[in-house]
């Protein structure tokens, strides 16, 4: 089974985002007068770039369904794996195990 460009964007994005949190964001100190450091900063952000990543790559999938370019079975699965991705990060995220340095 071969992954289309759209498949392998969100996987690498999701997984990117996956593997911060886990290995890299335990790096990153706090103050512990802060409500926020830096890595919680870069884990937003990483979280906003799979939730627009995901979100236009469902919306993507949908208009070329519609405009009929592309055979419906590849962008039903490219646009369910966008909406899985985004659920499972959500989920999973917080519990996330954490390595700290």
């Amino acid at each position: 089974m071969s992954f289309t460009r759209v498949e392998r964007i969100i996987i690498v994005v999701t997984a990117t985002a996956v593997f911060y949190r886990i290995f890299i964001y335990g790096i990153f100190e706090k103050d512990p007068q802060a409500h926020y450091g830096v890595g919680d900063l870069i884990d937003f952000g990483l979280g906003m770039f799979v939730f627009l990543t995901c979100g236009l790559c469902g919306v993507w999938c949908f208009r070329r369904m519609i405009e009929g370019k592309i055979p419906n079975t590849d962008l039903w699965r490219s646009a369910a794996l966008a909406m899985t991705a985004f659920a499972a990060y959500y989920f999973v995220h917080p519990v996330l195990p954490i390595i700290y340095y």
